[in-house]
């Protein structure tokens, strides 16, 4: 079987993909990663391989304005789907002529990569989507025209001639099925046609230094905050030195996990944390997967990657939303009885210090983070999810009012 894969050149988006890759990999099958140049070295680093299509623009200069348009309220702001579209014009050509000449059995994507459902409909293969978290591209957060959760009648009129341009049709979902790495107590309802699949922490390649491989001599506490929510949001989006001001004095011990592997914390960001609470120490390039397991708590944005990595390992998550899918995962986590939403602006230090004692240090908050990391352990591997893409891909997918086009799996 040969698999393209369409991540979204985001590397939090593309990092939940790996282990379902090197899955498909271990089992003897081709896997394809194909996106923008910007993401072709996390691919590598991952040990997969990967084809760079369409350039290496970025789609978050247009995006910043529409989301800081959509989030002050601005009834004027076009579909918040223009981005990925815009995106996904760069890509079609290049992807579209790889896949003729590659010829996939079935193409995975990221449900934000418009892309991924349009070359697998010219090209007659079946997609299967890959969902890295609650699935509010389809269900919140205004994405309307999204290929993969709106009536075409809805779509925007530049979404659908590009899928006209290359042949594919417009549809209400073009998946054959959709694989959920999260966990029904993280997810929202309704999803259809859907297999859960354990999620497996992976944020990217990283060395465990000495003082990791210790034990702490005192509940370790990891404060994350995704690089990007600054970008999309402004300066006033980051929040750690109100969150610092919390927990200065409390009796742990503070990491500060504020860059990945791939995205180095920004100058001004540096300049906004101010002088550290004595003790607290900055890491910076440290995957998120590997300082989490040691933790007694997590303080973070509510990004998908933290909110799964965070219950796969049996954390106790502390939300402070900002923006998109943040406030829905927050309550999300909160409902579970595994964390604390801080929804009030401005962010109260106090309430801080409140969320995270009880996170760190009472039983509650671990049992039930517990009780999410082994509903989590029960799920299929990714491994055991093998022979389900190889089923898809065997079966091919019916066009209506045409030909049936399957492939046989190699």
């Amino acid at each position: 079987m040969r698999v393209l894969v369409t991540p979204l050149a985001v590397h939090s988006h593309f990092f939940s993909m790996v282990p379902l890759l090197w899955a498909c990999r271990v089992a003897g099958h081709e896997v394809l990663v194909a996106s923008q140049p910007r993401l072709v070295g996390s691919a590598i680093g991952a040990g997969l391989p990967a084809v760079a299509v369409g350039r290496s623009g970025d789609f978050q200069t247009d995006a910043v304005d529409l989301m800081r348009r959509h989030m002050a309220g601005d009834p004027e702001v076009p579909s918040m789907a223009e981005p990925w579209i815009r995106t996904a014009r760069t890509c079609a050509a290049d992807l579209v002529d790889l896949g003729r000449s590659w010829r996939p059995d079935l193409v995975l994507t990221d449900p934000m990569a418009y892309a991924g459902p349009l070359v697998a409909d010219a090209l007659g293969v079946p997609l299967v989507r890959l969902l890295w978290g609650p699935d509010w591209p389809r269900f919140g957060f205004g994405f309307g025209g999204h290929p993969e959760g709106g009536h075409p009648e809805r779509w925007p009129a530049s979404l659908v001639e590009l899928f006209e341009s290359y042949g594919a049709r417009t549809a209400v979902d073009f998946a054959v099925h959709t694989l959920d790495l999260f966990p029904p107590s993280l997810q929202v309802p309704g999803l259809a046609n859907r297999t859960s699949v354990r999620f497996v922490p992976y944020s990217g390649p990283g060395t465990v230094p000495r003082w990791l491989a210790r034990p702490p001599d005192r509940p370790r506490v990891c404060v994350t905050w995704g690089t990007n929510t600054t970008v999309y949001a402004g300066p006033q989006s980051f929040l750690v030195p109100e969150i610092l001001a919390g927990l200065d004095g409390l009796d742990v011990e503070l990491v500060l996990a504020l860059s990945g592997p791939n995205l180095a914390l920004s100058g001004p960001d540096r300049e906004r944390l101010g002088d550290l609470p004595a003790g607290a120490r900055l890491v910076e390039h440290l995957p998120l997967d590997l300082v989490l397991p040691s933790c007694a708590a997590l303080v973070s944005q509510g990004g998908a990657g933290a909110m799964g990595t965070a219950a796969a390992h049996g954390v106790p998550h502390v939300v402070v939303p900002v923006m998109a899918d943040q406030p829905t995962n927050a309550g999300l986590v909160a409902a579970t009885g595994a964390g604390f939403a801080l929804y009030d602006r401005p962010l109260d230090p106090a309430d801080v210090r409140a969320a995270v004692t009880a996170a760190a240090f009472d039983p509650q908050p671990r049992a039930a983070a517990t009780r999410l990391r082994e509903e989590i352990l029960a799920l299929p591997t990714p491994a055991q999810t093998v022979p389900l893409l190889e089923n898809l891909a065997a079966a091919g997918v019916s066009r209506p009012g045409g030909r049936d086009t399957g492939s046989a799996t190699r």
